[in-house]
């Protein structure tokens, strides 16, 4: 989720610097979800529903399903809900930011086949590690007072 707010949030800075002003009035909170999006799906299906099937990795971290979220929400940012847009987004960031990037075959779901490769599992533990140390930083700069006042103000209205 971190780095799903991260990637929006400077993305859109450097868009609004040359555009001047930006194009989408981002709700982060619909951005953090996103991000939690291919694993909230692919791990119940690959543990209760395809046990059988060599990873938890399948279609929720292909790059079909932001790719359809970022197009449907476009067409709802242009009639002013920028929910489905910004969901689609913080979705995009989750496999591009994942081990599985290293898998053409899953991300490019299903151009280069419908066979889910199993992923290599010593990648987990770096992961894991990646993952720890960003909840640790952010919650340090939490506790010290740093972002506290942008953190309630994004969970109050979803942007800084």
């Amino acid at each position: 989720m971190t780095i799903a707010v991260t990637s929006v949030g400077l993305g859109d800075r450097i868009w609004s610097r040359f555009r001047g002003e930006s194009a989408v009035r981002f709700d982060y909170r619909f951005v953090a979800l996103g991000a939690l999006i291919p694993d909230l799906i692919d791990k119940p299906l690959a543990w209760y529903l395809f046990p059988s099937l060599p990873d938890d990795h399948l279609w929720g971290h292909t790059l079909l399903l932001p790719t359809l979220l970022i197009l449907l929400g476009a067409v709802r940012v242009r009639r002013g809900d920028p929910s489905l847009f910004s969901l689609g987004l913080g979705c995009l960031t989750h496999p591009l930011f994942d081990p599985i990037n290293q898998y053409p075959q899953t991300l490019f779901w299903p151009l280069l086949g419908t066979e889910f490769p199993a992923a290599e599992t010593n990648r987990k533990a770096m992961q894991v590690t990646l993952e720890t140390s960003l909840v640790v930083t952010c919650a340090l700069l939490l506790s010290r007072g740093w972002f506290r006042d942008l953190f309630r103000r994004v969970l109050a209205n979803g942007a800084p």
